[in-house]
């Protein structure tokens, strides 16, 4: 019996280690693939031609058109058009259509802030961007308490286009900038693009982006 129970344990932790073995293969295994996709996806990040650096530089100046230091339009960003559309309508809002217009705005706003082209994802842009934010979401807050009023809200959307006319204002001063110093920044932008750190293409854009912001700034 004891024999039997010696050859017993000894089967089992043979069973052990194989397992064991099986795990840390298998485990070696997924380790090797992880590098080797990470090895793949850095060596088939984008290198950009001057032909491409060329076309983006240009975006910004073709597709935002001014005229007297204010914006016409700005081509292919229908969200812009909407949200421009719905706040200037904010004045004639009362009470029997307050509801509808404010979800108007909000849900015009939000489709504003995700289908914003690259180009304008700039420092100053951004932070005119979360000021109308800021506004709006104090408008719908104070709209829902108890002590709302009339004038209350009228003085909140009068906030909301304040807000929404400095952005406009930071778009037009920002295209100004980059047409002016374009150049330069965008050098630093295409460094990080094609740089040979082993990095994912959004990883490069991330670090593109900042180098470009930092240059714009620096003007």
């Amino acid at each position: 019996v004891a024999n039997i129970a010696t050859a017993t344990l000894i089967s089992c932790k043979d069973q052990d280690v194989k397992e064991l073995d099986k795990m840390m293969e298998d485990t070696t295994e997924q380790v090797e693939e992880t590098a080797e996709d990470i090895e793949q996806s850095a060596e088939e990040t984008i290198a950009y031609t001057k032909e491409n650096v060329k076309e983006l530089a240009n975006d910004f100046e073709s597709n935002v058109e001014v005229n007297d230091d204010k914006i016409v339009a700005i081509k292919g960003y229908d969200s812009y058009v909407v949200l421009r559309t719905n706040i200037a309508d904010l004045s004639t809002v009362n009470e029997d259509n307050i509801d509808m217009r404010s979800e108007s705005l909000r849900t015009s706003f939000n489709n504003f802030k995700t289908t914003i082209p690259a180009y304008l994802r700039i420092d100053d842009v951004q932070d005119a961007i979360e000021d109308v934010e800021k506004e709006i979401k104090e408008y719908e807050e104070e709209r829902m308490e108890e002590k709302a009023s009339n004038k209350n809200n009228m003085e909140n959307m009068e906030e909301i286009q304040e807000a929404f006319d400095d952005l406009e204002k930071e778009i037009v001063q920002a295209r100004k900038k980059y047409v002016d110093n374009k150049e330069d920044a965008m050098e630093e932008y295409m460094e990080e693009i094609n740089s040979n750190r082993k990095q994912s293409t959004t990883e490069k854009y991330l670090d593109a982006t900042e180098e470009y912001n930092e240059e714009m700034k620096d003007k």
